[in-house]
């Protein structure tokens, strides 16, 4: 069952904002990459708290997500940028566009300095295709004389092979501009993101400074179980809801749900409220679908790691790993390695120092724990 989501629920973060775009005002960059877990808030920071503080200094704020872009995400950061271009009276209607999936709207001379958007039709490769929307973008930028902040939520998806051209591309054009667009990234991937802006033979390298999305913390509990305890005549104790906090894994969304399922069914009390919570996320992240399709040896590096297991490479390790497999030996050394590689591919498992490795969505593990604790 998925639960209703709570709205006009959001925990403001001037203070945070702030303190990026007095960085960005005074020069000491052009560029920054937060990171952080899915569901940890850093979308909602971007529109809610750092997008109306920006324009309030005078910035024309452009912003898209390429979760749902992945396979070609021109489009989503062209109109991104075309909202940076937009005259301060557009800002509202522009904005209300964006609202619309990205994937819905399409790139035409009819914007403002796409004339040569038109070009496209003379070219057949593909690649020529997205250069011209990326340059007619910046070229209604530049024709705008705007300061411009250009938001790129989930940037790590430009870190994918398939993208090196547009990350090339895009590097070049952000370039020449740094004094009139700034530019915010954020990822759900530490791993990716980190390889974005740190790996040597990529386009970012060295672009932007990558640091932690600050995480919320019993402050944003304490707020939010106050505006509850309005809501209903069962009031809600804080060290109630700080439990529950700790047990969907201090995630901020995970939290809301909580308290909106609370709010539904008061006389269900707490504990009742926190399971059903955890049971929806899992239902609707497909948990199930994506275990039964891994590889055995992903499963069993999965659970492991679950486990806390410190060595994956060590002989005890590789010879439980030959047992569960059924190989009638211990396993070979590129078993857990390439089992490793695949899983931090797509994102599952992330490298946080020489050896360790920890679950990218803190939710997966706690199913992991919960439905395969392993032998």
């Amino acid at each position: 069952m998925r639960l209703p989501l709570l709205t006009g629920w959001h925990f403001a973060r001037p203070e945070l904002a702030e303190h990026h775009l007095r960085a960005f005002d005074l020069g000491l960059i052009s560029a920054t990459a937060l990171h952080a877990r899915r569901r940890m808030g850093k979308t909602e920071f971007l529109t809610k708290d750092l997008t109306p503080a920006a324009e309030k200094k005078g910035y024309a704020v452009g912003y898209c997500n390429l979760w749902q872009e992945d396979q070609d995400p021109v489009d989503a950061i062209a109109e991104a940028i075309h909202a940076c271009s937009a005259p301060r009276r557009a800002l509202a209607k522009v904005r209300a566009t964006l609202e619309t999936p990205v994937s819905t709207l399409k790139v035409s001379g009819k914007v403002t300095g796409m004339a040569e958007g038109g070009a496209e039709l003379g070219f057949k490769d593909a690649e020529k295709v997205r250069s011209a929307k990326l340059r007619a973008a910046f070229s209604a930028f530049d024709k705008s004389k705007n300061t411009g902040l250009l938001l790129i939520d989930e940037a790590q998806v430009l870190a994918d092979k398939r993208h090196t051209a547009l990350e090339k591309a895009l590097r070049a054009l952000l370039d020449t501009r740094k004094d009139r667009l700034k530019v915010m990234f954020t990822g759900s991937s530490e791993d990716r993101l980190r390889t974005m802006f740190g790996a040597e033979d990529k386009a970012f390298y060295n672009w932007a400074r990558v640091e932690a999305l600050p995480l919320l913390g019993d402050e944003f509990v304490r707020e939010l179980t106050r505006r509850a305890n309005t809501l209903t005549t069962l009031k809600l104790e804080l060290e109630d809801t700080l439990r529950a906090f700790d047990a969907l894994k201090r995630v901020p969304e995970l939290f809301r749900r909580f308290l909106s399922q609370y709010l539904g069914n008061a006389f269900e009390g707490v504990d009742r409220a926190i399971e059903t919570c955890k049971q929806s996320v899992y239902a609707q992240e497909g948990f199930a679908k994506r275990w039964d399709r891994m590889l055995p040896a992903d499963r069993l590096v999965l659970q492991l790691v679950a486990a806390g297991a410190g060595d994956l490479h060590g002989s005890l390790t590789l010879t439980r790993m030959g047992q569960a497999l059924k190989l009638g030996r211990s396993a070979d050394r590129s078993v857990p390695q390439n089992a490793l590689k695949r899983l931090r591919e797509r994102q599952v498992l992330i490298q946080s120092d020489k050896g360790v490795y920890r679950f990218e969505d803190e939710t997966f593990k706690d199913w992991v724990q919960s439905e395969h604790p392993g032998k």
